[in-house]
C-alpha cells in the first residue's frame, strides 16, 4: 500500500514509501507480539484479567516509546524541516509528511483495533474449528444410534 500511495507524476516518491513503512512500524509490532505471545499464553479461562491487563500496558508502551522516538528523530536531524533535494523553480515540491507521531490517542486508538481486529479472527477461527468438531462428534453418534437399532 505505500509503494501505490507514494507514486508521483514526477516518479517514485522513496521517501513517502520509508515514511509509510516506519509508520506502519508500531501496528506490526503489536500486532506480532499479540498474535505469537499475548494471544496464545494469556487468553484462556481464568487468566483474561492478566491478559487485558498485559495487553493495556503493552499498547501504551509502545504508543508512548513511538511518540518519544518520533520527536527525538525530528528533533536531532530535523527531518521534516530539510528541503527536498533535486526540485527546481518550476516543479513544486511535494506536500510535506505528516509526522507518525501526531498524538497518543490516534496511535493507541489504531493499536486497540489491530488487537481486536486480530483477537476476533483468532476467537472465529477457533469457533469455527469447534462447530465443525461438534458435527462430527453429532454425525458419529447418529452413526452409533443407527448401528445399535440396526442390531435389534
Amino acid at each position: 500500500m505505500p509503494v501505490f500511495l507514494s507514486y508521483t507524476p514526477t516518479g517514485m516518491n522513496w521517501n513517502g514509501v520509508t515514511h509509510e513503512w516506519i509508520r506502519f512500524l508500531p501496528f506490526i509490532l503489536i500486532f506480532l507480539l499479540h498474535n505469537f505471545f499475548l494471544y496464545p499464553q494469556y487468553f484462556g479461562k481464568e487468566r483474561q484479567l492478566k491478559y487485558f491487563a498485559i495487553t493495556l500496558f503493552l499498547l501504551l508502551a509502545i504508543c508512548t516509546l513511538w511518540i518519544w522516538v518520533g520527536r527525538m528523530m525530528i528533533q536531532s536531524t530535523g527531518m521534516m524541516h530539510m528541503p527536498p533535494p533535486g526540485f527546481s523553480a518550476d516543479v513544486p515540491p511535494p506536500q510535506p509528511l505528516k509526522p507518525w507521531f501526531v498524538n497518543l490517542s490516534e496511535i493507541f486508538m489504531i493499536s486497540v483495533l489491530v488487537v481486536g481486529f486480530n483477537a476476533t479472527i483468532k476467537l472465529s477461527i477457533k469457533g469455527q474449528a469447534e462447530e465443525q468438531k461438534n458435527k462430527e462428534l453429532e454425525k458419529e453418534k447418529l452413526q452409533t444410534e443407527l448401528a445399535f437399532f440396526a442390531t435389534r
